[in-house]
């Protein structure tokens, strides 16, 4: 969730240069940064220079760190609840009844 803000502490918004010194080397070296440089470059027909190779290493970076970590969460959520759903199907057809079954008509 953190990670939906980061762009708006980026060259998002507002450029690098005009931010404090502090702010502006977050803003200089994170992972969203060439990204939005290349996406406005290319959308302006600005020069891009290096920054989207940088922005396509990034993105195949994090897609080699974040799809593994996704899938062991995954994988590790679907089967607690296939346990869970079982059990709790198993105790629904193990308990009696709390209502008393009479038979009317016969």
């Amino acid at each position: 969730m953190s990670l939906t803000f980061l762009p708006f502490l980026g060259s998002a918004i507002v450029p690098p240069e005009s931010m404090p010194t502090g702010l502006r080397r977050f803003a200089e070296y994170q992972s969203f940064t060439p990204i939005i440089e290349t996406l406005c470059g290319l959308l302006l027909g600005t020069e891009i220079g290096n920054s989207g190779i940088i922005a396509l290493a990034r993105c195949v970076g994090m897609s080699l760190v974040g799809c593994p970590w996704a899938r062991s969460f995954f994988n590790r959520d679907a089967t607690r609840w296939v346990t869970l759903l079982r059990r709790r199907t198993d105790d629904r057809h193990s308990r009696q009844p709390s209502y008393p079954i009479t038979r009317y008509g016969g």
